[in-house]
Order: structure tokens, then C-alpha cells, then sequence
């Protein structure tokens, strides 16, 4: 099962040209539950980072991953998008 996520895992890279690297999108194995992983926000406050880590367990924050906008990860989105806003 993890050779077939790292193969999706490279995939996904590869068709955003790398803009999610492997490393960006490896943050979903710290995850202890099916809660947990890589939240992307589509609005923040200016100098914050929309890519964020959450490991799904009550009490624990979310971290910023690096200072990625969402131009930085190749995301476009339209008005009725339902991404969490941070």
C-alpha cells in the first residue's frame, strides 16, 4: 500500500510541476488519524502560508507548512470553493 501512495504521491507532483513537492505532500504520513493531513487555505491574512498540517488530534494546532500561497502550489479556485479558511 505505501509503494502505490508514493507512486500517487509522485504523480500529483509531476502534474503540478512540481510545484506540491514530495516533501510538501509526504506531511499526510504524520497524520495519527483520518482527521489529520494537509489542510490549504484559501484566504490568509497577508505573509501567512495557505498550506497548513493538522495531525487530528483534539488539542493539537495546525502548523504552517513553509510560506506557500496558493499560487506557489498551482491552485486556482472559483467563489464557490470549499477549502477551510484560516
Amino acid at each position: 500500500m505505501t509503494e502505490l501512495t508514493n507512486q500517487l504521491l509522485e504523480k500529483i507532483s509531476d502534474r503540478s510541476e512540481n510545484k506540491m513537492t514530495l516533501a510538501f505532500l509526504k506531511n499526510m504520513y504524520r497524520a495519527k488519524n483520518k482527521d489529520g493531513g494537509i489542510y490549504i487555505a484559501r484566504q490568509v491574512k497577508p505573509g501567512l502560508s495557505n498550506a497548513y498540517f493538522w495531525s487530528g488530534e483534539q488539542g493539537d494546532e495546525f502548523e504552517a507548512i513553509d510560506k506557500f500561497s496558493l499560487n506557489d502550489l498551482g491552485i486556482i479556485f472559483g467563489e464557490d470553493s470549499l477549502l477551510p479558511q484560516f
